[in-house]
């Protein structure tokens, strides 16, 4: 799970950025790409919070059995355990091996390698309690 104001901020600067290569800056309409964006990713919320409540329903499993909730913070400040953690819950083992090479890939890809992405949901004409 990430913040919600940080997935939407980072959605619209992308369609923006993408959008750029085809359209003069000020032919964007930056606002209603935001709202746009803001309207979808509710509809997905409310989709995904629909199928979560049905779980049962629709597959014969608990919950806990068929989704794993990991905290985007979490993943960043301590990838490893974060990772062994889920193999655990898929009642799988986490082998020496592949925390070799989960270490070996986070020492090779840091967070921000290719540089940070810099945005705020009110570039967009909203604000963190609209989102």
């Amino acid at each position: 799970h990430r913040d919600p104001v940080q997935v939407l901020a980072s959605t619209i600067s992308g369609f923006y950025i993408i959008m750029k290569v085809y359209y003069l800056k000020e032919d964007i309409d930056a606002i209603g790409l935001a709202r746009r964006c803001m309207e979808q990713m509710h509809i997905c919320k409310e989709r995904l919070l629909d199928v979560r409540s049905r779980v049962k329903e629709l597959t014969g499993r608990k919950e806990s059995e068929v989704f794993v909730d990991i905290k985007f913070d979490d993943i960043c400040l301590n990838p490893k355990n974060v990772v062994m953690d889920l193999y655990s819950k898929l009642g799988k083992g986490c082998t020496d091996t592949h925390l070799m090479e989960m270490i070996t890939y986070l020492l090779n890809n840091p967070r921000y390698k290719h540089g940070k992405n810099t945005y705020d949901i009110t570039d967009f004409g909203l604000t963190a309690n609209e989102v």
